[in-house]
């Protein structure tokens, strides 16, 4: 039972006595010999488990981790009430998000574990974030109510009465309208004017690392879907410097909102992994197969995978 559940650790203590056994004695009647037969065939099977009990284990995290990487990415690909984890980002719903993986993270081995952990610690930071936002305005600490509103064709300051779920209520001359969070998660660049500035109060660290985590996250929006449409396209449309230029000037809208060594770090992090995939992508366009695989491979092998890494895979190689 200890081996079929992966236990090897505990085989020399449960088998290492009974492989010690010295021989039985030669079997003195025709009586003996089945049991002595049954001794030894159990000696030599507990001295087979215990040589092998090293590749084994190895060969048997490898496959949970496969296998919970799968689990991971049927997760993270599901749509959840209607909408993929890239549109739950864009909508700021940060906590449905981060629901996706409370049951890997309860349930998974230590390495998986770790990983869940890691990424879900970046959404509980931006939920976190977004409720001090929130909480500030109910609370008065508005330095200003007032916000330009992000969406094409409504250029101007507004003023804003409160917020839900949704987004933002502004002032309009025959009442009041609903502006989204999808409407700055869709440009990144307007991030900078929702947050800075904004409080009575300075942002504590913990929570400009939540601001930084939110900007990662609407740039992630734009760059994923534009990376999974190269990759499905890949054989039959070309991609060049200059696309994948295009697709990493969006780390650059949010780069300012990185304030901390850590967030920095974390959008570095992404940032190589978009560079890997763009080098694959132009690699593949001009028939370098070989190139396009290994940069793919280290992109899929980073022991603690990026946001890119984990969205653009099923969770095989």
């Amino acid at each position: 039972r200890a081996r079929t559940a992966g236990e090897h650790a505990r085989l020399p203590d449960l088998l290492g006595e009974l492989a010690q056994l010295s021989e039985p004695p030669a079997a003195g009647s025709a009586a003996d010999a089945p049991p002595r037969t049954a001794l030894a065939a159990a000696r030599a099977r507990a001295a087979e488990w215990l040589a092998q009990s090293s590749s084994d284990s190895q060969r048997y995290a490898s496959e949970l981790e496969r296998a919970e990487r799968q689990r991971l990415a049927e997760c993270l690909g599901a749509e959840v009430g209607g909408r993929s984890l890239v549109e739950q980002w864009v909508a700021f719903e940060f906590a449905p998000a981060r629901a996706r993986l409370s049951e890997l993270e309860s349930s998974a081995h230590a390495p998986t574990r770790a990983l869940v952990a890691a990424r879900a610690a970046e959404l509980d930071a931006a939920s976190a974030t977004l409720a001090a936002l929130v909480g500030a305005l109910e609370a008065g600490q508005w330095k200003r109510r007032t916000i330009s509103d992000p969406r094409p064709g409504r250029a101007g300051v507004r003023e804003v009465l409160a917020i839900d779920a949704g987004g933002l209520r502004l002032v309009r001359e025959s009442g009041e309208e609903q502006l989204p969070w999808s409407a700055f998660g869709t440009k990144p660049e307007s991030l900078s004017g929702l947050f800075e500035g904004r409080l009575t109060r300075d942002w504590t660290a913990a929570e400009r690392d939540g601001m930084a985590a939110i900007a990662r996250f609407c740039a992630l929006a734009r760059v994923l879907p534009r990376l999974q449409s190269a990759l499905r396209g890949s054989g039959t449309r070309p991609f060049g410097p200059s696309e994948a230029a295009e697709i990493a000037a969006e780390f650059d809208a949010v780069a300012a909102l990185q304030t901390s060594p850590e967030a920095r770090a974390r959008l570095e992090e992404e940032r190589v992994a978009l560079l890997r995939v763009t080098r694959a992508l132009i690699a593949l366009s001009e028939q370098r197969p070989a190139e396009a695989a290994a940069d793919l491979e280290r992109v899929l092998d980073d022991p603690l995978p990026s946001w890119i890494a984990l969205l653009l895979s099923n969770g095989q190689r």
